[in-house]
């Protein structure tokens, strides 16, 4: 794909959290569209209160060359930052303004110029608090007088159209790694691999009661967040910790992939999670709840459980275990077909296809 046919300029604005699935999407992504085209430029809305988070994401985006513009904030409505916006905005005229995420979605959406056309990538839910959940019907709002969504599953694009957004166009989260490892786990005791953000919507909770009652079985968690603390204290409860390890961020998974015979997503919420694209490239198996797109990501494989069912995860993870290795035969032979059909220059070329039409 030639720059010319991408000749107008298009500005992404994300606002970054702790690094995540949305956040491995931006820096995957604007890499490879920048070097298609140096018409797509990047904004950065970093807030004071999570400075560390923004300031390791941007540490990423130097690392993998990405140009950006950045904005800081420190309030919770931040009317300085929108005047600062349209201001850079109406002199860089942009044909689109794509966000990503809810902030970025409210300061962009009313920081626009007249005319400008307005994507917003929606990357799923959360709604764990009522200000979440009030923010949630702000992006709602927005998403109704958006020019194009981009929903990152199936089960996220009947949701919107359940809210009365009809501009909707489906691109699924492209694969992020930059190497592909298979799992070479040889020994007799199996390890159950968690990767995520440590909060109540993830459902690690409910992982570590289901696998309390399972006998030498081990357990590695990647990832911070507000409930690391009462996990490990509930890990201590459960008489797991030579069992459970907890690893805290892990920058690239691949290495623990290697040691893993299968990923467990006990996930209340989601959308299509990065790390399950991720791991079923490599050929890891997966363990599953039955939210939002991945079911249809599936397609039958793996093992898939009730949501908020902590029963129904004990059961999937003793039918994994029980014909452990004709679900490593199975996801092996997945994985070929995944790393084909999420590649970065498919999920380019539909996303500049849009961007054209």
């Amino acid at each position: 794909m030639t720059e010319t046919q991408l000749s107008q300029k298009i500005i992404h604005i994300f606002t970054p959290g702790p690094y995540g699935g949305a956040e491995k999407h931006i820096e995957v992504g604007i890499k490879v569209l920048q070097q298609i085209s140096s018409n797509i430029e990047l904004i950065i809305i970093g807030e004071k209160r999570t400075i560390k988070e923004t300031n390791y994401f941007l540490k990423q985006l130097k690392k993998s060359n990405i140009k950006y513009d950045y904005f800081e904030t420190t309030k919770k409505l931040d009317l300085q930052l929108i005047r600062k916006l349209k201001k850079y905005l109406d002199k860089k005229q942009p044909k689109i303004i794509h966000s990503h995420g809810i902030k970025a979605c409210f300061y962009a959406y009313l920081a626009r110029p007249y005319q400008t056309a307005f994507f917003h990538t929606h990357h799923g839910r959360t709604a764990h608090t009522l200000k979440v959940k009030f923010y949630e019907q702000i992006e709602s709002f927005i998403m109704k007088k958006a020019t194009m969504v981009i929903a990152v599953s199936e089960k996220m694009q009947k949701d919107l159209k359940n809210l009365n957004i009809n501009s909707i166009q489906l691109i699924e989260n492209p694969l992020s790694l930059t190497k592909i490892v298979y799992p070479q786990n040889k020994n007799s005791a199996p390890v159950f691999l968690y990767a995520g953000r440590l909060s109540e919507e993830k459902g690690c909770h409910l992982l570590l009661e289901a696998i309390s009652s399972i006998e030498n079985v081990k357990l590695i968690i990647l990832g911070t967040g507000k409930e690391e603390r009462n996990l490990k204290e509930k890990a201590k409860d459960k008489g797991l910790e030579k069992r459970v390890s907890f690893m805290g961020f892990a920058e690239d998974i691949t290495a623990y992939i290697k040691q893993a015979d299968a990923l467990i997503i006990p996930s209340l919420r989601e959308g299509l999670p990065m790390v399950l694209i991720e791991a079923t490239a490599c050929g890891l198996p997966i363990i599953a709840s039955k939210v939002g797109g991945i079911p249809k990501f599936m397609q039958k494989k793996g093992v898939l459980f009730e949501k908020n069912n902590s029963t129904a995860l004990n059961k999937a993870l003793n039918d994994f275990l029980k014909d452990r290795e004709f679900y490593k035969k199975q996801a092996r032979d997945f994985s070929k077909e995944i790393q084909a059909k999420y590649s970065l220059d498919i999920w380019a070329e539909k996303l500049i296809n849009i961007y054209k039409n």
